[in-house]
């Protein structure tokens, strides 16, 4: 069986299109760095796995603190789609039950789908924090995504669509100009709807952080305020009582002259 490699050839190069978009596609979800899988979003997580997590979480705080304890903890939080370090996820989970925050609430978990986005440390001696560049790293990939993807499809569109809109109108041509034609049309649909949808989830993610910014960043400087009252509680019981040094372990020159003093005031008595 004999294959036309120029047909192949053009071929291939009518796809060229829906590849590149595809691609692009994919190296963006990769990209983002979270667990995709719906059982392990938080929004996804049923109320009684969820309570069930939560309380034993609970217990596992109240019992006697380990390494090994907080690797259980963290594995707990994962479970049900809280990627943050231990810490941090307590104190989420404080916010989350004093603040006017639904456990669905859109911007919460596009936060938590977007953990990737936060780091550790920050110019501002923050423990925890919302990493701006990384930030503005994704909205560029999203733009890149969303410009390349438009130019394959114009392209498509200019190399298979429209010579075969102009050809002559036999049934193979119809049947090629319908395929291609809704191909490219659906494909413009995705590539909109989803540049809109991760455009969006940013800027939720963005907006949920700041406003649990704040909470956290006190908590966080109650802690320091605390550490450093109980550092400076050891370093004055580690310095030695001087005052309690007797007048006669003095040098001569360091001795109160209480008795001239009182010579004259008896003087002065008599």
């Amino acid at each position: 069986m004999n294959i036309d490699i120029v047909y192949l050839k053009e071929l291939s190069l009518l796809l060229l299109p829906l590849l590149i978009s595809g691609g692009a596609w994919l190296f963006l979800r990769w990209l983002k760095g979270y667990d995709s899988r719906r059982r392990c979003q938080f929004d996804r997580v049923s109320d009684v796995k969820r309570l069930s997590v939560l309380s034993r979480i609970q217990k596992l705080r109240d019992g006697p603190q380990s390494g090994m304890t907080l690797l259980q903890i963290k594995a707990l939080y994962e479970s049900i789609g809280i990627r943050l370090p231990v810490w941090v996820a307590h104190q989420l989970v404080d916010y989350l039950g004093r603040a006017p925050v639904t456990l669905s609430d859109l911007a919460l978990n596009c936060f938590l789908r977007r953990t990737s986005l936060t780091a550790s440390k920050n110019e501002d001696n923050k423990v925890f924090s919302l990493d701006v560049n990384q930030l503005c790293k994704q909205r560029f990939f999203v733009l890149i995504f969303f410009f390349v993807s438009a130019l394959a499809i114009i392209y498509g569109v200019y190399t298979s669509v429209l010579p075969l809109g102009a050809s002559e109108a036999t049934l193979s041509n119809i049947l090629l100009f319908s395929l291609f034609f809704f191909a490219y049309f659906f494909l413009a649909l995705f590539v909109v709807a989803w540049s809109i949808n991760e455009w969006e989830s940013l800027r939720h993610a963005k907006a949920f952080w700041l406003k649990w910014q704040p909470h956290l960043y006190q908590k966080e400087t109650e802690y320091q305020a605390h550490c450093q009252h109980a550092r400076n509680v050891v370093a004055q019981e580690n310095v030695p009582d001087i005052a309690l040094e007797t007048v006669a372990d003095l040098s001569p020159t360091e001795k109160p002259q209480r008795g001239w003093l009182m010579r004259r005031l008896g003087k002065k008595n008599n």
